[in-house]
Formats: structure tokens, C-alpha cells, sequence
């Protein structure tokens, strides 16, 4: 798969996840990121491909984080 890779940002100051052009490795069509702690919160999330694009599920979010995605 070509194009770059973007590895997952976060502000632990202000509880915010920011994903940006998220891609998986064509080997992949879904990961699952369980425990992901950002300062207090607590999150699981879902990457999953579909036709053109890559879709992110919030499994569980346990704690005031809030996530921003942009393709």
C-alpha cells in the first residue's frame, strides 16, 4: 500500500486523541486498540478498512478524552 503512514498524536494536557490519514497495511483489514490511556480517560478503539477509506469505531471511552479524526 502506498502513501505515508501517520502514527496516532495525543495531547495529554488537554485529553485529546487526534488521528490523521489513518492507514492499515494491506496484510490488516482491522486492528483493535484496547487500553489506550490518555491522562485519566480510557479508551478502545477500532480501525477497520472498507472500500476507499479506513473507519474508526470507539469500542469503550472511560473518562472525559476526546478524539478528532481528519482524512
Amino acid at each position: 500500500m502506498g502513501g505515508h503512514h501517520h502514527a496516532p498524536d495525543y495531547s495529554a494536557k488537554d485529553s485529546r486523541l487526534y488521528l490523521y490519514h489513518t492507514a492499515l497495511p494491506e496484510a490488516l483489514s482491522r486492528v483493535e486498540v484496547r487500553n489506550l490511556r490518555i491522562r485519566d480517560a480510557v479508551i478502545d478503539i477500532a480501525f477497520e478498512r472498507y472500500a476507499e477509506t479506513v473507519g474508526i469505531n470507539v469500542l469503550r471511552r472511560s473518562g472525559d478524552v476526546e478524539i478528532l479524526a481528519s482524512k
